[in-house]
């Protein structure tokens, strides 16, 4: 998460693209998987945490396997 939040911070920062450039951030659902309520809730936790930054349009959670 810090990683993604320094890059996102980064893409951004004024002058670095237009202020109509579309940011998202894809997210594998498979990465929660296994652990029941307690992994859920931290990937919960994740999709708020990305959404309080007001800086990405689009959050995907992809399925994780064909």
């Amino acid at each position: 998460m810090h990683f993604l939040r320094d890059v996102v911070y980064a893409i951004r920062a004024p002058g670095v693209v237009p202020k109509d450039f579309i940011v998202g951030v894809k997210l594998n659902s498979a990465d929660y998987a296994g652990d029941g309520d307690s992994k859920e809730n931290r990937a919960l936790s994740h999709v708020r945490d990305i959404g309080k930054w007001g800086l990405v349009d689009f959050i995907e959670v992809s399925g994780g396997d064909y």
